[in-house]
């Protein structure tokens, strides 16, 4: 990694999908949001709808050419699990990535259906 060398995870449940929805995740009630934010990221609002395509990469002309398949075999693989993906990107600040996932609904103890 170059430049600033930190990456966030973080955790949410809630009712509300994030802005920036490239997948919609089934229908739920309620959704589980893990993100990663990257702060060394910085995609402009021209790459954004590109970002999961197959072999799409920024990184064509570099000595750290990618292939360009790490985003799209995570939209698949969300996409398969009926997930949902989020991105946003401002330049100068880093990109932040969202898997959402449909919750379920917590069980009801036995003992509280004889109720």
């Amino acid at each position: 990694m170059t430049g600033h060398k930190e990456v966030v995870v973080t955790t949410l449940q809630t009712a509300k999908l994030p802005g920036g929805i490239a997948l919609s995740p089934a229908r739920s009630p309620e959704y589980v949001c893990i993100s990663v934010r990257d702060f060394r990221l910085r995609h402009s609002a021209r790459i954004l709808p590109r970002v999961f395509e197959p072999f799409f990469t920024t990184k064509a002309m570099s000595s750290r050419r990618g292939t360009g398949l790490g985003l799209s075999v995570a939209y698949e693989l969300a996409r398969k699990m009926n997930a949902g993906l989020a991105v946003e990107s401002t330049v100068g600040q880093g990109s932040v990535f969202t898997l959402i996932l449909a919750a379920a609904p917590a069980p009801v103890p036995a003992a509280d259906l004889m109720r």
